[in-house]
């Protein structure tokens, strides 16, 4: 089962945790079952620079047209910007 693919490998966690967390939104939740086991533990981490673009869109969009607008995200909580940036 999963837990074993998780004890198998450090990063394991990491790359489930950012692969429920991309694949799961508010109104449609991720089934895992032994299946995506697999694809949720091997699934490749977005690279720093692609965690910065993320964060630099994810920020754009919550702006809009104001780009001097403030803007507040805290991805020390694991919010739901976390997935989208890659954290």
């Amino acid at each position: 089962m999963i837990g074993s693919r998780l004890d198998d490998d450090p990063l394991a966690w990491a790359r489930a945790s950012h692969a429920i967390r991309r694949r799961t939104s508010r109104d449609e939740w991720l089934r895992i079952g032994s299946q995506v086991g697999d694809a949720l533990t091997t699934a490749r981490l977005p690279t720093p620079d692609v965690q910065l673009r993320n964060l630099l869109n994810r920020i754009a969009d919550e702006a809009g047209e104001d780009a001097l607008t403030p803007v507040a995200i805290d991805l020390s909580t694991g919010t739901e910007a976390s997935p989208d940036v890659g954290a």
